[in-house]
């Protein structure tokens, strides 16, 4: 609190108010303080507090380039010298004072909105069990909104708590509901959507009841965030549309604001980013021409979201650092996690991966340091990643695991899905396909309680490529169709291509060939129906295959000639090498021995640019076959050899054996 006589002594200078505040006499009438009558009010400590209010609410003239916190200065200071002389009921009403913003709110609620978090706790403490109830009731409830915001989920549950208790005695519906709403958004932040739900279903309840429009829109936009936790898109969307319009009925900015971010976030779920970026400039517009500096930062993170998947990095750090400026300023624990792991996801995708792991880190120890167990599982999950990009797979397993524990214990079934999907993609890139049929499992069966047809759709695939690697191709038939049925119903039509590819793969393991191709060609109709260059140059490679297999060489050949441009666009290096290996092979089939070498040796040349020793030893070693039949033996005999050398280096024993029959069945006399 500043010096009491500030304003009694010395000539201020006269700059340009910003009229946010009231007149101060029209302040002090409210408050029934006479400065005329200044002089008999005693004792004199009594007169040197209401000289002091009288001046601060008159004399202050902030500059117009002041913080908002400076622009309110004269309430607040007036506020703490009625406390000293314990006029609670005239301190209370500056606190009350209804100001001239953008949101028309009260003080103590436009400082949050302004982003201050820890200052209106402090105005709180000194008049709490001063008044009644009501007021009682209310300033818990903002000490549980203060800690929701540090990331002090407990202490915020506890608050919401007091302050329903108090508002359900005395009989006030309204405190009631946003107490009730309060509390879902706290056991969303545990992970809890399902207990979420409840709570924000009693709320919308009484709000409804009491015909509060402005209420109501609150409750459905937090009934929508629950919903979309719980992939339940469709309720959601309702939620977010019926509460944006709602706040466009009543005028309520801060809440439209908040409405149009989360049909942002939906619109980019449902494949719509231009959708979403225009959801989130609309957002961030209006949290600027308020001031709401927490929605200010939500809709900068969440352009630096959609930036990332649209794989534009440099504009999305730009963003998150913005974004992240905010919630240091504010204190907003939350947003300095989902800043910092947003941070790492876009430094992850640009290969700085010793950036992206302090990100991540950072992110970690602070979802650690609040206890925010629903955050430090994804953290870990983000970690896990990273690690299994850089091959520390040991380490990236473990990550994985601690997210997945901490998920069950908070009982995030989305969490604990992400934990399992990617464990069971990591087992499966390690060949231990069984594990990865028990984490692949997992997630199908919560997908399906959470009624999740798309991903249904693709851990049904994941099940199958893992069956296939087992060899167990009539199981993997299975899941596949089961996949591509279900990827019809929401007509999904990439994750039709892509599963067909997969089907008509263990279609020709069984040598079902016909099928197969059957496969092929529907998945290829898919691709080009789409404009998916890379589904079509897969189709295409996988048509000349099946083909190739069934002895339809020229077909073959067709196919593989078709897929190498495309392989050329999509700057497929290796698939080029192996497109131009393959059209080697068929050649070689149809007896044309002169292309055939041809586009072997365009295949090695690449292989080797690429060091692919892998391909290296296969191209070589159809090289050696070719060569034969031109009869140019001692170049047959050079390239199976140095295919022998490879093979035996990096272990390749199926071919191997191949280049050792080739080289016994060359003529010795040449």
């Amino acid at each position: 609190m500043s010096s009491l006589n500030k304003f009694v002594n010395g000539e201020q200078e006269i700059i340009q108010k910003v009229d946010i505040i009231p007149p101060g006499e029209s302040v002090l009438m409210a408050l029934a303080i006479d400065p005329s009558t200044l002089k008999s009010i005693k004792p004199p400590t009594k007169r040197t507090h209401y000289r002091a209010v009288i001046n601060w609410l008159t004399k202050y003239k902030p500059l117009l380039s002041t913080t908002n916190l400076e622009q309110v200065k004269s309430c607040i200071e007036a506020f703490h010298h009625l406390c000293e002389i314990e006029a609670w009921e005239k301190a209370s009403q500056l606190l009350f004072i209804h100001l001239s913003t953008p949101t028309k709110e009260q003080l103590h609620n436009q400082l949050y909105t302004w982003g201050y978090y820890r200052e209106p706790l402090e105005l709180y403490k000194r008049i709490l069990h001063k008044l009644n109830s009501r007021i009682d009731a209310i300033i818990f409830n903002n000490f549980g909104n203060s800690y929701l915001t540090f990331g002090d989920l407990d202490k915020a549950i506890e608050y919401y708590d007091r302050s329903l208790a108090i508002a359900q005695q005395i009989g006030d519906s309204l405190i009631e509901s946003q107490c009730l709403g309060n509390l879902g958004l706290a056991y969303r932040g545990k992970g809890n959507s399902g207990k979420a739900i409840d709570y924000h279903q009693r709320s919308l309840a009484i709000a409804q009841q009491i015909a509060n429009r402005q209420q109501e829109a609150g409750c459905l936009k937090n009934l929508g965030e629950a919903y979309f936790d719980l992939v339940n898109y469709t309720q959601a969307r309702s939620c977010f549309e019926q509460a944006l319009n709602l706040d466009q009925e009543v005028g309520d900015l801060q809440q439209e604001c908040q409405a149009l971010e989360s049909l942002g976030r939906l619109y980019l779920l449902l494949n719509k980013p231009n959708k979403a970026i225009e959801h989130y400039h609309r957002s961030l517009a209006l949290a600027r021409q308020i001031g709401a500096r927490q929605d200010e930062e939500v809709a900068l993170g969440s352009l630096g979201n959609v930036h990332i998947l649209l794989e534009q990095y440099p504009q999305a750090v730009q963003y998150l650092e913005e974004s992240l400026t905010i919630a240091k300023e504010i204190g907003s624990r939350r947003g300095q996690e989902s800043n910092l792991e947003a941070l790492g996801s876009a430094y992850h995708q640009q290969g700085d991966y010793d950036r992206a792991i302090t990100c991540y880190q950072d992110s970690l120890k602070m979802a650690r340091q609040v206890q925010d167990r629903f955050w430090e599982s994804r953290a870990l999950r983000s970690i896990g990643n990273l690690y299994s990009i850089t091959e520390n797979y040991h380490s990236a397993i473990e990550c994985y695991q601690q997210s997945l524990k901490i998920a069950e214990q908070v009982q995030d079934r989305p969490g604990e899905e992400a934990a399992l999907a990617y464990l069971g993609t990591l087992y499966a890139e390690l060949d231990e396909s069984v594990l990865a049929i028990e984490c692949f499992q997992q997630t199908l069966a919560i997908s399906r309680e959470l009624n999740d047809l798309q991903a249904q759709g693709e851990y049904l695939e994941d099940l199958g490529e893992a069956y296939y690697a087992l060899e167990d191709y009539a199981a993997a038939i299975n899941y596949f169709e089961q996949s591509l049925a279900i990827r019809r119903e929401i007509s999904d039509r990439q994750g039709q291509a892509e599963v067909l590819c997969n089907l008509g793969l263990a279609y020709e393991a069984i040598e079902e060939y016909t099928q197969a191709i059957d496969c092929y060609e529907e998945s290829l109709a898919i691709a080009q129906e789409i404009d998916d260059s890379l589904l079509e140059a897969d189709a295409l490679s996988n048509l000349g295959d099946a083909n190739y297999a069934s002895e339809n060489y020229t077909k073959a050949v067709e196919c593989y000639q078709q897929s190498l441009p495309l392989k050329q666009k999509l700057q497929d290096i290796q698939g080029e090498a192996i497109a131009l290996g393959n059209l080697g092979a068929a050649y070689y089939a149809l007896g044309d021995n002169t292309n055939a070498l041809d586009y072997q040796q365009q295949s090695l040349a690449i292989s080797r640019e690429i060091e692919d020793l892998h391909l290296q030893a296969t191209t070589l070693c159809n090289m050696g076959s070719t060569l034969t039949e031109l009869e140019r033996y001692s170049e047959a005999r050079d390239a199976l050899q140095t295919a022998l050398k490879i093979c035996r280096k990096i272990g390749a024993h199926s071919t191997m054996d191949e280049v050792l029959l080739r080289l016994v069945n060359l003529p010795h006399q040449y």
